[in-house]
């Protein structure tokens, strides 16, 4: 099967067979999407860590308020990163209001010939995505523990203002040390 023929996988249910040049996306039923969730868990050790090219932060109206570059070839200015986050935000709003089930939470995973891009989406509508190796199987386990790092050291923060580029110390540590785990992870499979 070809990549560029896969549907894309829109919150827990697979919709819209969208044939995108050079693109495909994850699609499963929501009882194999639990139950591989469930075979992670208990086989964490035996998956396969990969390496993350890069990590955004946007905030609910498209606002790009953190990016961390962790050493992908092409380096991307900073017009660049805008513009990126800003097209994700405004594909993901799309794709929830193109769903036929409503409650769709848009676009999970994007998988493409040299890169994987996966996205959490909060219920304030803050999104956390990473654009990684292809076939990553476990990052939305990452995205959400970096989500729970940005409500504790972030919104925590008495100095923090809402919607603003985050500028915090203690974040920035726990999350290079949270991609440096998976980088271990890698190294010693």
């Amino acid at each position: 099967m070809k990549r560029s023929n896969l549907p894309i996988k829109y919150g827990k249910y697979p919709y819209l067979p969208l044939k995108l040049p050079c693109l495909a996306l994850e699609t499963c039923s929501f009882r194999q999407t639990t139950n591989a969730r469930v075979r992670l868990k208990k086989r964490k050790d035996l998956i396969k860590m990969a390496a993350i090219y890069s990590l955004y932060i946007i905030n609910k109206s498209g606002g790009l308020i953190f990016y961390k570059d962790y050493g992908s070839a092409g380096r991307m200015d900073t017009n660049d990163t805008l513009r990126l986050a800003s097209l994700w935000h405004s594909m993901h709003a799309i794709s929830q209001q193109l769903s036929p089930i409503p409650g769709c939470s848009g676009i999970e995973l994007l998988q493409a010939d040299t890169f994987d891009l996966n996205c959490f989406q909060s219920l304030t509508g803050t999104k956390v995505f990473v654009v990684s190796e292809p076939g990553t199987l476990h990052m939305e386990y990452l995205l959400k523990y970096v989500y729970e790092l940005y409500t504790d050291y972030v919104l925590k923060n008495p100095f923090y203002e809402m919607e603003m580029p985050i500028r915090c110390e203690l974040f920035d540590i726990n999350l290079t040390q949270a991609v440096q785990k998976d980088r271990v992870a890698l190294l010693g499979r």
